[in-house]
């Protein structure tokens, strides 16, 4: 829940408590002055009291959230008045109301600003001096009646501090679990809930530009994890730099975040916000331990209709954008729907130059090479391709000692064809790599040469895999 929703749950019930609080005071007061008063006395002044309670009650329950401060006055000082009206009437019946001034001013402690706590606990202790003289005047009571004063004060400075030190003690909570650590972005939980909410009032479009760093991984493993913090935080303070104020910018998880452009339904005004938020990222160099890194992005942008999308289908259709951006050479924005979008890269080449052999990493290297088939084929293809790769990977494809390997691959019609070589040199016939491979496709055969590629087709039924030589 954002700090937005705390704020709107905390008026309503400000509001709905106030109806509350009149509900029970009306009936009170009424009954003490049947019962304890004259209500033939001054029925014109016991008549216009309880009219003011009354009224309160109706202007809290029909004007709603929003009232302004003027109108929460005269609810702080509507049931001093009104006791006031009925001493009037009968001393006695006021003088035995007294204790209900405690609880008004308590409920402005809770729920209103320390200067309407203040008139409250001013007009209440008028109020009660002057129906206590009423009551009985004489001398002694002027120690009851500062008593009463002084009680209705240390209640309402009591409660308020108490009130407004566990407020802020909520709303700080609630900011830090909002918000990504270190970034200051918003929280991919806090992020989804309020664009979710922001779909489904159908009350404006919104534009949506997904982008992650391109080869973040690199900066990481060549510069290290503090170079990659330096490099996150950067790019968010420059992004922060285009955004107005009540967009939201927020990490989905890793090097991969949202923005999402309040109020916006133009495509080719999100297009050239989409550049500008490009172009700040790599303008210039982040200063890093050992040296500096020229970020870039690769983007999607989708504009969100109201009530044109359902949360799923606004992610998944940027997510494709942004897909497309990676797969087409990537450091570019492409929005959904577009001819770029909608073009199949066919045959796309992906370099991974890293620690390869036997490498943990190298399934998260074999989805990020792959990554722009991602939304053209089953997740279970695509799940199936990143293991064949990974294996690959892992192992080398020769004899270990890889520097890098080079991909290609093709989607067509359902099918994955992959080429994965390696320029390293070797001549172990039987790496681990190739091991694990046999396992995973069939017909695979191999034969040794100083350089060697495999290749392999992945359809949704059973797959098929050849070996093929390269030249030396």
């Amino acid at each position: 829940m954002g700090t937005d929703s705390v704020t709107a749950d905390f008026r309503s019930l400000q509001r709905w408590s106030a109806v509350g609080l009149y509900a029970v005071l009306v009936p009170l007061m009424s009954l003490a002055e049947l019962t304890l008063g004259d209500a033939s006395r001054e029925p014109v002044t016991l008549t216009l009291g309880t009219t003011l309670l009354v009224g309160q009650m109706a202007i809290c329950a029909v004007w709603g959230d929003g009232m302004p401060t003027w109108v929460w006055a005269g609810m702080v000082v509507s049931t001093p008045i009104a006791l006031a009206a009925y001493a009037v009437s009968s001393p006695s019946a006021a003088a035995a109301l007294l204790p209900l001034l405690v609880v008004t001013v308590g409920w402005a402690a809770v729920f209103m600003p320390v200067r309407l706590v203040a008139l409250s606990a001013g007009v209440s202790g008028t109020a009660a001096a002057g129906v206590a003289l009423m009551d009985r005047p004489a001398l002694h009571m002027l120690v009851p009646i500062a008593i009463e004063v002084v009680t209705l004060l240390v209640v309402a400075a009591t409660v308020h501090t108490l009130v407004a030190s566990l407020k802020g003690a909520r709303l700080r909570a609630e900011e830090k679990a909002n918000t990504d650590p270190l970034t200051g972005a918003r929280s991919r939980a806090c992020l989804l809930e309020e664009l979710h909410l922001r779909i489904a009032s159908d009350e404006a479009s919104n534009g949506l530009i997904l982008f992650d760093l391109d080869h973040f991984k690199r900066i990481n493993d060549t510069k290290g994890h503090v170079a990659g913090d330096l490099v996150l935080q950067a790019v968010v303070s420059r992004v922060r730099e285009v955004v107005r104020d009540r967009d939201v910018i927020g990490r989905l998880g890793g090097e991969e975040f949202l923005v999402v452009l309040d109020g916006l339904d133009d495509e080719q005004t999100l297009l050239a916000i989409g550049e500008k938020l490009r172009t700040s990222v790599c303008h210039r160099p982040v200063a890093v331990p050992g040296g500096e890194v020229v970020p870039t992005i690769s983007a999607g942008a989708v504009i969100v209709p109201p009530g044109g999308m359902s949360l799923r289908e606004a992610l998944l259709t940027v997510d494709g954008a942004l897909y497309a951006a990676k797969g087409s050479g990537r450091n570019r924005v492409i929005l959904a729907g577009s001819a770029e979008a909608a073009a199949d890269p066919g045959m796309f080449a992906v370099r991974i130059n890293e620690s390869l052999p036997m490498s943990i990493e190298a399934p998260a290297l074999a989805r990020h090479a792959i990554s722009p088939i991602k939304h053209r084929v089953s997740a279970d293809l695509y799940d199936r391709t990143a293991l064949v790769v990974s294996e690959l990977v892992a192992g080398g494809i020769v004899d270990g000692s890889a520097g890098e390997i080079e991909l290609h691959a093709e989607c067509q019609d359902g099918r994955v064809t992959l080429q994965v070589s390696s320029p390293g040199s070797g001549t172990a016939a039987d790496g681990q790599g190739m091991r694990l491979v046999r396992q995973l496709v069939d017909s695979i055969g191999t034969e040794v040469t100083d350089r060697r590629s495999v290749r392999c087709s992945l359809g949704e039924e059973q797959p098929a895999a050849t070996a093929v030589a390269a030249g030396v």
